[in-house]
């Protein structure tokens, strides 16, 4: 009985169930057509009133949006574009008077050098700098004929160095255009890959070519264009011309350096890992340059023993080679700013490094590989004509050859030059050079076998017993 009525009931509940889940399926069924419709309704909608339906596509739409390929296009774009407001050129007291001076462009020169030449040093450097802005917001798409017009500028000789009126103005014109080209770059209307722009600053052909390629080295450096260091500097190479080659690795540096919380270790990091002395050589002045602020101390000196990927003393010649930067390459506040340091060894690098620099910077205009050369070279500003600083001229010189001159090591003269000269601080150059070029320690005598050759070859590079005096 039990299991008769029990077997009615189980059937009851089987076809309870399969009522309730069928109209289940149908309510879902019904929804879901009802959710369909709502939304092709509500898409159609959003076409006609014109709103963007999202999709997949709009990222693919936006990267094939045409972009600007050539600076020529890019410069050219420029005349129809509204120029966004420069803050530091706004504040300045400047303003006014460089932009009504701008608005004639064939006066500008000798207008903009009776306005700036008369203000103190500094001021004067600030002044022809903005000159160089204002020519740029008044004739943004003139490019070319802006750096023709700072060109004409006087530029009085200055040993190489860079600090001249015509120069300080192409910095303003250049810094100009690659501030609004980077915000190019960003908002991606540019593709940079096609910008030629060391051909461009190469063609200007006048003195605006280099502040172009340091500006442009900059730029590559700030935007991140290139990953490695090393390949950033590489850059630089097909420019032929090894001064504008030289501003180009100025920029690379100065853009790397810009921002850095501690650019000495930063610089140690990032310099010491090119691969190139040269460009090594300025990437240190360069960091130097952009941190003037922060003086080398003897603690900086003493990061030297632990740096693992270099030698000491090639640490230490590169903190020399920083000072050059902060100091601008002005020799005669040279003493004065390595005497801060108390350490004695210290302050012979931070001379000798220094030195280095110089020599570096002037061999890139003349050829000093010469016995007369040299000697001229150690005595080219006659200011610097006393003892001390000829030992370490020559010391620095000598310690600055590349593998491409071992030539020099190989005819003896450079042991001939510092026989004649009877200083041990040149003999030591020697050692520490013929260590640089791979000679090995047991081949030195072949090339010189006194005492301080050994000494310099082992490193020990104490020129001067006691800090150089001014006279």
């Amino acid at each position: 009985m039990y299991g008769h009525i029990g077997e009615n009931g189980d059937n009851n509940i089987v076809r309870n169930k399969s009522n309730l889940i069928a109209g289940a399926l149908a309510l879902i069924l019904i929804l879901g057509t009802l959710f369909f419709l709502n939304s092709s309704a509500e898409q159609e909608n959003s076409i006609n009133d014109g709103r963007p339906i999202p999709s997949s596509n709009t990222a693919k739409n936006e990267d094939t949006k045409e972009k600007i390929t050539s600076i020529e296009a890019y410069i050219l774009s420029l005349k129809s574009l509204r120029l966004p407001t420069d803050g530091e050129f706004d504040k300045s007291k400047y303003r006014e008077p460089l932009l009504v001076i701008t608005k004639d462009i064939n006066s500008f020169p000798r207008a903009v050098e009776k306005l700036c030449q008369a203000l103190p040093a500094s001021d004067s450097q600030i002044c022809f700098t903005q000159a160089g802005v204002a020519l740029f917001r008044s004739h943004p798409s003139d490019l070319t004929l802006l750096a023709t017009t700072c060109s004409q500028l006087a530029s009085p000789d200055t040993i190489g160095l860079n600090r001249t009126p015509n120069k300080f103005c192409g910095s303003g014109v250049f810094y100009s255009f690659f501030d609004l080209l980077t915000t190019a770059l960003i908002n991606k209307t540019v593709d940079i890959s096609k910008f030629d722009l060391l051909t461009y600053c190469s063609k200007l052909n006048n003195t605006s070519s280099f502040p172009c390629a340091q500006e442009a080295g900059k730029f590559m450096a700030n935007n991140n264009l290139i990953t490695t260091v090393s390949a950033l500097y590489h850059y630089c190479d097909p420019l032929e011309d090894k001064l504008l080659r030289d501003q180009c690795a100025t920029g690379i540096g100065r853009g790397l350096a810009i921002n850095e919380v501690n650019p000495i270790k930063v610089s140690f990091q990032k310099c010491l890992s090119v691969d190139f002395v040269d460009y090594s050589t300025k990437c240190f002045s360069s960091f130097g340059m952009v941190n003037d602020n922060t003086k080398l101390t003897d603690a900086d000196f003493e990061l030297c023993a632990t740096q693992k990927f270099t030698t000491k003393s090639e640490c230490q010649f590169s903190l020399g080679v920083y000072a050059f930067g902060q100091i601008h390459g002005d020799m005669h506040n040279l003493i004065t700013y390595c005497a801060a340091l108390s350490q004695q060894e210290n302050y012979d690098y931070c001379m000798l490094g220094a030195y280095r620099t110089f020599i570096y910077n002037l061999k890139l205009i003349r050829d000093y590989q010469t016995a007369n050369g040299f000697t001229e070279l150690c005595h080219l500003d006659k200011e610097y004509q006393d003892r001390a600083f000829t030992q370490l001229c020559q010391a620095a010189l000598i310690s600055s050859l590349h593998e491409s001159e071992l030539e020099i090591l190989n005819n003896s003269f450079l042991v001939q030059f510092c026989t004649t000269k009877g200083v041990l601080s040149c003999f030591q150059a020697i050692g520490y050079l013929a260590k640089r070029l791979g000679v090995s320690e047991s081949a030195l005598v072949k090339y010189c076998s006194s005492t301080s050759c050994k000494l310099g070859y082992q490193g020990n590079l104490a020129f001067l017993q006691k800090k150089l005096k001014i006279n």
